[in-house]
């Protein structure tokens, strides 16, 4: 008889356990012990509350949104902690039959409400799983909340508290998911935000993500290609280890990102790709972006020249000999920052070059100077008088004709 007994009691708290299950308890009790238990305190009883919360059905979500006070008749804080948390929680990839339970239920909810501010939360979490957004799971709760924050300051069209909360989730994220909110982002059209969460996911760059955001820049729209270059240039003079990084990155094995880089140098038509290419070459410091870069000389546009002098100045070794080949192509402009250039790493090697082309480099300057003295001299005519005359400073004479 005792046997039978203790097998009876067996059986009853069994059921009783059993019946404590999540498939075999009511909407309203899953709703109250969801309220209890937030904020969860760790991942794991997070994710089961959530899960547990988005099995119930709509019923289990609406008994919550029916929870919602107006302004002034008490705290709201559990509530939209937990249903923030769900709209999260579903948003994960392969929970997609659970999230169009959550987004029903969330419409029928918003349009019952008769409280303003509650209707504006309720629509803006729906709204949430209506719109393609670049979010990952959560990892933590922490991070749950700062991308609830980040889709709230989505909403709300301000974008410097967008991307400040862009950012926080950023510093979360793990290096895969940063990456992919990255890629994300360069289809966004504010290049303050592209540039915001370029910036924010290179201590999470690796080598493959280079090779996937240059074959990502072959594929972009102009301003999308000046921000990844110009990313690119900031990485390559961050350290050693990146600079090698960038330099060796490649669309595909026949593709490097140097081909790359000299190519939009030699033939874009934007200088804003240029601009930042040259930065990038720069910044790599590779002797073979030399001559590339040299050849802006020949453009007639002087902040063309005037950027191709400065990067070229700024690279250690030698420069003379690619110098002094692209003076012969150069504009009148580019042959004296050609010039210059060879008479700051006192090239006397390449002297007979300066001679060739020292008439050919003035002679744009000499007429200039005529026909500036053919008037009555401003201010400004002096000064740029006085600086013609220190290009000419090896043939005053000229002056006098």
């Amino acid at each position: 008889m005792k046997k039978y007994t203790l097998l009876f009691v067996s059986l009853l708290v069994s059921c009783i356990m059993l019946a404590q299950g999540p498939a075999n308890r009511t909407a309203k009790t899953i709703a109250a012990d969801v309220l209890a238990q937030m904020p969860a305190q760790n991942q794991e009883t997070f994710n089961s509350l959530m899960n547990d919360l988005a099995s119930s059905g709509e019923e289990g979500i609406l008994i919550l949104t029916q929870m919602l006070k107006a302004p002034g008749q008490g705290s709201n804080a559990q509530v939209e902690y937990a249903l923030s948390g769900l709209t999260s929680y579903v948003s994960a990839p392969g929970r997609e039959a659970q999230q169009a339970v959550v987004l029903s239920a969330l419409n029928k909810a918003a349009a019952q409400a008769t409280n303003a501010t509650v209707k504006a939360f309720l629509e803006n979490q729906a709204s949430m799983l209506n719109r393609p957004y670049a979010m990952t799971e959560a990892t933590t709760p922490a991070l749950a909340i700062a991308q609830r924050n980040a889709k709230a300051a989505l909403k709300s069209g301000r974008q410097q508290d967008r991307i400040k909360a862009m950012l926080q989730v950023m510093s979360m994220l793990p290096a895969k998911d940063a990456q992919k909110t990255a890629f994300a982002a360069l289809k966004d059209g504010n290049k303050d935000y592209r540039n915001a969460i370029l910036s924010a996911v290179s201590n999470k760059a690796d080598k493959g993500f280079y090779n996937s955001l240059v074959k990502t820049m072959l594929k972009a729209k102009p301003d999308v290609q000046a921000d990844i270059i110009n990313f690119l240039a900031a990485e390559a003079d961050k350290s050693a280890e990146k600079r090698n990084l960038v330099k060796n990155s490649e669309a595909k094995w026949d593709n490097p990102t140097m081909n790359i880089l000299h190519n939009f140098v030699k033939t874009s038509g934007n200088f804003d790709i240029v601009e930042a290419s040259v930065s990038a070459l720069r910044n790599i410091g590779d002797a073979s972006s030399i001559p590339v870069i040299a050849s802006l000389f020949s453009k007639n546009d002087s902040k063309y020249v005037a950027l191709a002098q400065a990067a070229i100045a700024s690279f250690n070794g030698k420069i003379n000999s690619d110098v002094a080949k692209a003076i012969g192509n150069a504009s009148p402009a580019g042959k004296i920052a050609g010039i210059e250039l060879l008479a700051d790493r006192k090239a006397t090697v390449n002297l007979g070059t300066v001679l060739a082309e020292t008439d050919n480099a003035f002679s744009a300057l000499i007429s200039e100077a005529k026909l500036i003295m053919g008037r009555a001299l401003s201010t400004p005519d002096l000064l740029k008088l006085t600086a013609i005359y220190n290009h000419l400073e090896l043939a005053p004479e000229v002056m006098m004709e």
